[in-house]
């Protein structure tokens, strides 16, 4: 039997590794196609991905993680141009810099009365050292991407 810490940490660490790689192209996704138990995980696994109809009530709101620290601000919504796929423009701060740009993928998202969380233990800091937007792998959220 696995202590509950050892498989957070598990969890942060793989979390940490595919994000790091090239082939989690445009931005932060923390779903899996199926994790250590071999079950189907996902960052919003309760399925309560916010809709892309709730946009304007997404922008400009705080983004927590489920220990509802305070992960950075949601500036905009847009398309990744590769596939399509909606990410959410997150900035956040760091300890003595500007702050940084990053993108979270939408549906890993969820609208909260109060802010917007993503369900995750990862910190501001550990998003701060995340890759930054790049304004030219994506199209603005109401012009479809070429494809």
């Amino acid at each position: 039997m696995r202590k509950k810490g050892a498989t957070t940490v598990g969890w942060l660490t793989v979390g940490l590794a595919l994000v790091a790689t090239p082939a989690v192209a445009g931005g932060l996704h923390l779903g899996f196609e199926s994790g250590p138990s071999g079950a189907s995980q996902t960052a919003a696994a309760d399925g309560g991905a916010a809709p892309l109809s709730a946009v304007d009530q997404i922008v400009g709101r705080k983004l927590v993680n489920t220990d509802g620290a305070k992960i950075g601000t949601i500036e905009d919504v847009v398309r990744l141009k590769a596939d399509n796929t909606p990410y959410a423009i997150v900035s956040v701060k760091r300890s003595g810099q500007s702050n940084k740009d990053i993108t979270i993928r939408y549906s890993d998202i969820k609208l909260m009365p109060e802010e917007v969380m993503i369900q995750t233990h990862l910190t501001a800091r550990d998003y701060a050292t995340m890759p930054s937007y790049n304004s030219s792998e994506y199209v603005p959220l109401d012009q479809p991407a070429a494809g």
